[in-house]
């Protein structure tokens, strides 16, 4: 690495500051509650392990989870959410290829939670621009369970079924303990290169 000191910035002229490089956003209504019973019924007959970690730690996360692959069943889904990156990644305006990882699908039984983490975590993560969560139990069905940001706490219209919450993958969140019957999320991931 070269020997050189970094230049003096005076003001921000030279830097494109983005408002939206920390905000989480909501958007209700971009799956129906017939859509979202749909997905639920494919994930179903996969709900088995109690982590989604690759690397379990004691106490991080608890959720029943299943990876969903690429295929016609998940077709329509995944096209959904690949037009949804698109539009908002105009506030972004992150370097955006595509998806990688399979859809995840999460489900927060009572005292289940995911403590504060990041999606950007190790070199097989190092790749994601966008998180997108999608909301597919009815608010009624649970209690707890909030998808938090830090400092922001939870997003308005967050527990609408059928919302999907995007945001930098570099954001801190959790999902708190659940304190009654079942939390059902479906995550993805949209990838690019690394940040510079």
């Amino acid at each position: 690495m070269p020997d050189t000191a970094l230049p003096v910035l005076t003001g921000t002229a030279a830097l494109r500051e983005s408002a939206f490089s920390t905000t989480p956003l909501c958007f209700p209504g971009i799956f129906t509650s017939r859509e979202c019973d749909d997905i639920l019924a494919i994930a179903e007959p996969r709900l088995k392990y109690r982590s989604g970690l690759s690397v379990p730690r004691e106490g991080v996360r608890t959720a029943l989870t299943a990876w969903l692959d690429p295929g016609p069943e998940t077709q329509a889904v995944t096209d959904r959410l690949s037009r949804l990156v698109h539009q908002v990644n105009a506030y972004y305006d992150f370097d955006i290829v595509g998806f990688r990882d399979p859809l995840l699908i999460s489900r927060y039984l009572p005292e289940d939670h995911f403590d504060w983490h990041f999606d950007v975590a190790d070199p097989a993560t190092s790749t994601r621009k966008l998180s997108l969560s999608v909301q597919l139990s009815e608010p009624s069905e649970y209690d707890g369970g909030a998808l938090e940001f830090s400092p922001r706490g939870e997003l308005p219209f967050a527990r609408a079924r059928g919302s999907v919450i995007v945001f930098p993958s570099y954001l801190c969140h959790r999902v708190s303990p659940v304190t009654r019957g079942a939390r059902a999320a479906l995550i993805c991931w949209a990838h690019g290169p690394a940040f510079r």
